[in-house]
């Protein structure tokens, strides 16, 4: 049985288009510091709390459904180091099981929590919750979840929502926060989940985690979408800045009759 939420469901939103053609897949975005427009990463975690269908208390989402509001943005000085990390990982080539932050050190008062790239593991005890049996997990976390919000963008923050729903943006997954003092706990618990004889027990303490997720813009977009509600708009037939080469179309939606071009 799936966990239950604990919030109201949101309204669904329609199917995500594909990538805009034209334009590299967003996975190709991977993180030139050297890009003459920087790439726009946003990071957040997912907030409040869950019910196990035996009623335990869990941060763990299962295949419940949650609202926007439940999503929680880092500051902006949290988020350029994660991004700094992020970047010299993908440098280094380096792939799962990762820290990329200590947020004690850039938070007042310091908060024991630290932010990790995760690996996938392939959940084999047979005594795993049903939710992750034969299924891979990242952190205790279903590996799918990240996938799953970006093919339903009603589940996402309000500011990247549209942006992943037009296939401007995308998510960028298997990230997780986890308390310094149960850092052991998790790696027990990771053990469990991929032993298929089930000797492994899990811990004796539920992990204290998030999971994380990072919203990937590409080169240029802070510059044509990311500060779109500052922006006075423009009437038509106004004249508007030409776009260069390799900037992101523009489109516009229309209700009703269209006015005259001039």
């Amino acid at each position: 049985n799936p966990a239950r939420h604990l919030f109201p469901i949101g309204a669904l939103a329609p199917s995500k288009p594909s990538p805009i053609p034209g334009h590299a897949d967003p996975s190709d975005w991977a993180g030139d510091m050297t890009e003459a427009e920087p790439i726009v990463r946003k990071w957040f975690y997912l907030g409040g709390e869950f019910r196990t269908a035996e009623g335990a208390r869990t941060t763990d989402p299962g295949n419940a459904t949650f609202p926007p509001d439940a999503w929680f943005e880092y500051d902006a000085e949290v988020s350029f180091q994660l991004s700094e990390s992020y970047v010299s990982l993908l440098h280094r080539g380096e792939k799962g099981d990762a820290k990329l932050l200590d947020l004690s050190m850039f938070s007042h008062p310091p908060l024991p929590y630290e932010i990790w790239q995760g690996q996938k593991v392939l959940v084999q005890n047979p005594g795993a919750p049903k939710n992750l049996k034969g299924r891979y997990a990242v952190g205790g976390f279903g590996a799918d979840i990240w996938k799953r919000v970006e093919d339903k963008p009603s589940m996402l923050p309000w500011s990247v929502s549209q942006w992943v729903d037009m296939g401007v943006a995308h998510v960028v997954g298997n990230f997780y926060q986890v308390h310094h003092d149960h850092l052991e706990h998790l790696a027990q618990l990771t053990k469990s989940l991929a032993d298929p004889s089930g000797n492994t027990p899990p811990p004796s303490v539920e992990p204290r985690k998030r999971i994380v997720m990072m919203v990937q813009f590409p080169p240029g977009w802070s510059k044509w979408g990311g500060r779109y509600s500052k922006a006075t708009p423009k009437m038509a037939g106004q004249a508007s800045e030409a776009l260069e080469e390799g900037d992101l179309p523009v489109y516009e939606w229309w209700y009703g009759d269209r006015p005259a071009e001039s």
